[in-house]
């Protein structure tokens, strides 16, 4: 019958053995205590107002997914460490704005890869610089030189099955720490493991706050879902929630600073005055320059504050608007 009509597909016919990729087991999750879990979740927003909630995600919300990613996966976080999305391409996106300027930024991926991750980033201007995969993983001595961001996906690469070795995963920081740049780590299936003991995420090792975090709940619950989120490391989650509109990032990845132009006609010399009278100190980079005074900016160094690194960014944020 299909056949009768042009452009048709037997669609029932040819996925009476479905081998598709991407595809979890969506007959065996309980949809019966997820509806009744919804309707409750329902009932509780219908009391309390379905108003705009903060843009990283309902606060509960951040705070179970850190509570279950501390336990599936060993990775230390707080709610504050993390940005819930729309799925992974969301976060893909958010991160190529952060991290990609356009024409400039050369990003490392792996070949074979994942072909939507290749396309953001394409679109966001990246240089794109493909890096073999062997029995090991992203062969990091092929890196290019000048490589600034660095996809991979170590626990179950994609499409290959193989995953980075320790040997691998320690040239990588070592490249990621001397050349200053950043890892976007995509954890899409990192929590199905069938033999051997797994490896820790890049994330859990990361002493030099260089590892962006990416994983979603569709394959453990369902893709329809459309729930990712992004850990990321402090500097980068609290300059692009409050300052973003004011401030670019220059300088990621490596060492204990990093530096900022004004996005907007502003005085580098007069914001840092207005910050020092509300205790935030901080530097004008211009103070650096020998030649160049034409650019405003101002540098962050985030090895002594820690934890309060959020509030500080957003009392910042407050003085800029």
């Amino acid at each position: 019958m299909c056949a009768a009509v042009a452009g048709a597909t037997c669609s029932t016919a040819r996925r009476r053995y479905d081998f598709s990729i991407g595809v979890p087991d969506w007959k065996s999750f309980p949809f019966e205590l997820w509806r009744r879990l919804a309707a409750r979740a329902l009932r509780a927003v219908s009391t309390s107002g379905a108003s705009y909630d903060e843009p990283e995600g309902r606060p509960k919300l951040r705070e179970a997914i850190a509570g279950h990613i501390s336990f599936a996966r060993a990775i230390a976080c707080t709610p504050e460490d993390i940005v819930v999305t729309a799925g992974a391409q969301q976060a893909f996106d958010l991160l190529a704005r952060i991290l990609v300027t356009p024409g400039r930024t050369a990003v490392a991926i792996e070949e074979p890869g994942y072909p939507r991750l290749r396309s953001v980033l394409a679109a966001a201007g990246a240089r794109i610089a493909p890096v073999p995969v062997d029995d090991d993983g992203l062969t990091v001595d092929r890196l290019p030189s000048d490589a600034k961001v660095i996809c991979v996906t170590p626990s179950h690469q994609f499409p290959l099955g193989v995953r980075l070795s320790l040997p691998r995963r320690t040239a990588l920081r070592d490249f990621a720490r001397t050349r200053g740049a950043v890892i976007i780590e995509d954890d899409y299936d990192g929590e199905f493991r069938y033999a051997g003991r797994p490896l820790d995420a890049l994330q859990t090792l990361d002493r030099t706050q260089c590892v962006f975090y990416v994983a979603t709940f569709s394959k453990s619950m369902f893709p329809a879902l459309r729930l990712g989120f992004v850990i990321a490391p402090p500097w980068a989650t609290a300059l692009a929630r409050f300052c973003g509109e004011h401030l670019r990032v220059v300088g990621i990845g490596a060492g204990l600073h990093l530096a900022t132009y004004l996005t907007r006609r502003a005085s580098a010399a007069g914001l840092i005055h207005k910050a020092r009278e509300a205790g935030i100190w901080l530097d004008d980079w211009q103070q650096f320059a020998a030649l160049d005074r034409r650019s405003e900016g101002l540098v962050f160094g985030y090895g002594a504050i820690g934890s309060q690194i959020g509030d500080a960014v957003r009392q910042l944020a407050r003085l800029m608007n």
